[in-house]
């Protein structure tokens, strides 16, 4: 269990909050201004917690990347300006996480220090998913530019080599998530309501709207979730329907685990499915709300966390807050 944050990190206005394992579940404010933005956050368990982002594009701000070992949070500095927009690995290995972003950026981290794998395009690379040390899947693009060769961007890396997979049919589409329930089950989602299915070798094309898919998780080959906009979605291993209450605002996270699902998105968005009971909890406008998150992630221990900031909202000459929250 997370018992309290113990060091705050010296990041601008960064600005920590305690909490106690006594005290019942809330939400807990763990960053309330960090000077770059935090897009993503992982944990290979409660005590390896990872969040990264960066300024997106903000001169003079390199890119986020924080580490929680269960007694302090550590900025590992990745000492580049390309913001990181997702940060992945496999539970229970601290020695093999992955962050991408900007680019082309793609960075392994070994629990002591980065290593950059060249990538064969400078699309942004916005998602991640990894099987094993040899088996890594990222995916990218650039919104909006519609056909063009650094869209509908899927990488694979074989332990050697971080090659593209073009035997993805192009739409113009910009990728932005990939999660698999195994290396033979693979989903990825984006713009142009791109929902692709990779098994057995082939893609198959499972889109059933036109409005852009944000993200895509699951918790098995039969509970799978994707949202976009007000649309959640669920895959029960033969179709996809929607699920769920009401959105007001708009969907951007979406993370499976065993008590439940977490989504995630713009104005305070975090809304919370009780596996047990059934029950959906909306806490959007419980504090911290007047942000946006970009994504959550649930640690084995069923705490919520979820990452954002001003990302929507971000321009020149706009000051770059994150925020990170923990319920649990």
């Amino acid at each position: 269990m997370i018992a309290r944050w113990t060091l705050c990190i010296a990041l601008g206005a960064a600005a920590c909050a305690s909490s106690n394992d006594d005290a019942p579940a809330a939400w807990s404010t763990v960053f309330g201004a960090l000077d770059r933005v935090a897009l993503s956050v992982w944990s290979s368990h409660p005590d390896d917690v990872y969040i990264v982002g960066g300024g997106l594009d903000a001169p003079g701000i390199d890119a986020l990347a924080l580490h929680w070992d269960g007694s302090h949070w550590r900025d590992l500095a990745p000492a580049r300006a390309q913001t990181l927009w997702w940060v992945t690995g496999r539970p229970h290995d601290a020695s093999d996480v992955w962050m991408v972003g900007e680019a082309g950026t793609v960075l392994r981290w070994d629990g002591a220090s980065f290593t950059s794998i060249g990538a064969p395009t400078q699309a942004t690379l916005f998602g991640a998913w990894t099987a094993a040390p040899d088996d890594v899947w990222i995916v990218g693009g650039l919104p909006g530019a519609g056909k063009v060769a650094d869209n509908d961007v899927v990488l694979h890396w074989d332990g050697q080599h971080l090659v593209r997979d073009d035997t993805l049919p192009r739409r113009g589409a910009a990728l932005l998530k990939v999660w698999g329930s195994d290396p033979d089950d693979l989903w990825v989602v984006g713009e142009h309501g791109a929902l692709w299915h990779r098994t057995q070798g082939r893609w198959d094309d499972h889109s059933m709207t036109s409005s852009t898919l944000f993200s895509v998780h699951g918790c098995g080959r039969d509970d799978v979730y994707t949202v976009g906009g007000s649309q959640l979605l669920h895959f029960d291993g033969s179709a996809w329907s929607p699920v769920g209450p009401p959105i007001y605002g708009s969907a951007i996270g979406v993370v499976c685990g065993p008590d439940g699902a977490l989504i995630t998105g713009a104005g305070g968005l975090k809304l919370r499915w009780d596996r047990r009971s059934g029950a959906w909890h909306d806490d959007q406008l419980v504090a911290p709300w007047d942000t946006d998150f970009h994504a959550g992630w649930i640690d084995a221990d069923g705490g919520n966390w979820v990452a954002g900031g001003n990302f929507n909202q971000a321009s020149a000459g706009t000051p770059r807050i994150g925020v990170v929250a923990y319920h649990g």
